[in-house]
């Protein structure tokens, strides 16, 4: 199923996207602290959603569907969005029921089913998935328990922005 933002949220990801690569191409944005740059990317995207915190590239929103928008806030964003689609579309589905489903994508964005962060204990299993992945030919750095969500009874990694394959 494929999720689609509107058209007002498109032009305001545009936008900030079109900023973000000016400030790139001056060498300026991506020296700020993530706080920084989240802070700045709220105040231009101005979006009708929750916001649910960030990380080091991305904003996340949720979209009060079941679904969050991760939007890029630094060129890393704009990579860790492109791969996080880019695997999920083409790994296997003995992997792909260990990633966080992609339902929708775009430039500087990308749409992904929302998941409850994996409770404690998990470090074993995520030890296990991690050797899974690498089997599979798939590096899955920055793989760690607030990175993962259980579900359907089985692990789910939710940020994969930085695997490598």
């Amino acid at each position: 199923m494929v999720k689609r933002v509107s058209g007002d949220v498109r032009r305001s990801i545009s936008r900030w996207i079109a900023k973000l690569e000016r400030y790139n191409w001056l060498g300026q944005y991506d020296r700020l602290t993530p706080n920084r740059r989240a802070k700045i990317a709220r105040a231009e995207l101005r979006l009708p959603y929750r916001s649910l915190g960030h990380g080091f590239y991305r904003l996340v929103y949720d979209l009060g569907n079941g679904y969050v928008l991760k939007v890029a806030i630094s060129s890393s964003g704009m990579r860790c969005n492109e791969l996080e689609y880019r695997l999920y579309a083409s790994c296997t589905k003995h992997i792909k029921q260990h990633l966080c489903p992609v339902a929708g994508f775009g430039h500087g964005w990308i749409i992904m089913k929302k998941m409850k962060v994996a409770g404690t204990g998990k470090h074993l299993k995520l030890k296990l998935l991690s050797k899974k992945f690498r089997k599979a030919g798939i590096l899955p750095y920055d793989m760690k328990r607030a990175n993962s969500a259980m579900y359907e009874g089985r692990i789910v990694v939710i940020d994969y922005g930085n695997f490598m394959w």
